[in-house]
């Protein structure tokens, strides 16, 4: 009997674990925000950037800072990146959802600081997520005599192309990642959708840093406090946040050729894994580099992509959409330089 009762017991914890806490968080006082103007229709695939700029006196020997988005985010503090692919889907209930807590002070400094977050609206539906309809972040951090805290005095700008005639498009130019691809799109298990970033339209300069100029950024939109609708009560994550990897060489770094010739290029992992891809090329303006795994089809069923485009000269890129499979292949045009191409492995190993 009493094993019957340790064996109902440990079931019950490790469904809470796996659910996270049934009760809500609280004491909130940061506001939810979004970028101000957007447009009428329903956005999906939209990308946003937020910066704060701020001052401490002395670092905080803890500051603790609960982050929430729709749908991931990465957490930049003073250019260096803390989290990488924040936020587990919305599915804590049917209508919560999660947050992270992240402690950031060991990159804090006395005087002035950063922080700096790109955050992904998947705007869509997948297995695993439920949608909340809006695009927003929530960041909260409260320590001994001071706090952190979103709201209107944040910097918010649209970080993807709208329509040609939208006014939005127009006011901010720094808009590198496009809402749609080129066709097949993926499954409608996944609520992500391909990734194609234009280098030609991104930030002029580190905005991740401190030194870097946003005077031209318009301020957030404040949305309310939590718990509001549609995010509504807040649980924290029942997980840890994902380990971010090194950067590596592919198994076969050294068939990569150093010209492409236009052939898809197979770069083997050292087994199946949750990657980001990297490259870096000389290429000329406007070429596109398709990448993705040697599972993007499988079962009869499209998975996602990541499509992009060069500026001139000399450039890296890393692409935050995780992909799967056990080789990544890369297609370029002929003539592309290849300096290098590498993987991040995702919740990583040293």
């Amino acid at each position: 009997m009493k094993n019957l009762l340790f064996f109902c017991a440990l079931v019950s914890a490790l469904v809470l674990v796996a659910k996270g806490s049934d009760k809500p968080t609280g004491d909130w006082k940061a506001e939810w925000i979004t970028v101000d103007g957007l447009p009428g229709y329903r956005l999906n695939n939209f990308w946003m950037a937020f910066r704060k700029n701020f001052e401490l006196k002395n670092v905080p020997e803890k500051a603790a800072c609960r982050i929430a988005c729709d749908s991931k985010y990465w957490l930049y503090v003073n250019g260096e990146r803390v989290v990488a692919n924040g936020q587990l889907h919305r599915k804590p209930t049917l209508k919560g959802t999660y947050h992270d807590v992240v402690d950031i002070s060991n990159h804090l400094k006395p005087g002035k600081n950063v922080v700096a977050v790109l955050v992904w609206y998947f705007g869509k539906d997948g297995v695993s997520h439920k949608d909340s309809g809006v695009a927003g972040l929530l960041f909260d951090m409260q320590t001994d005599g001071f706090e952190l805290l979103s709201d209107a005095t944040w910097k918010a700008t649209p970080y993807t192309k709208f329509e040609e005639n939208d006014p939005v498009w127009k006011e901010h130019p720094y808009s590198a990642y496009e809402r749609i691809t080129a066709d097949p799109q993926p499954n409608n298990q996944f609520p992500e959708l391909n990734i194609r970033y234009d280098a030609r339209f991104e930030f002029k300069g580190n905005w991740t840093v401190l030194g870097f100029n946003d005077s031209d950024w318009p301020v957030a939109k404040t949305l309310g406090k939590p718990p509001i609708a549609p995010w509504n009560q807040l649980y924290e994550r029942p997980i840890l946040l994902e380990k971010e990897g090194i950067v590596k060489d592919y198994v076969n770094a050294s068939e990569i050729p150093a010209v492409s010739d236009g052939r898809p290029i197979i770069c083997k992992l050292p087994q199946l894994m949750e990657i980001t891809p990297l490259l870096k090329v000389d290429a000329p303006d406007g070429y596109t580099v398709d990448m993705r795994t040697d599972l993007y089809e499988s079962d009869g069923k499209i998975g996602v992509r990541t499509e992009y485009i060069t500026k001139s000269g000399v450039q890296e890129y890393e692409s935050l959409g995780k992909l799967h499979g056990r080789a990544v292949i890369y297609t370029m045009p002929a003539g592309v330089k290849i300096l290098s191409l590498q993987y991040r492995e995702a919740n990583g190993r040293e």
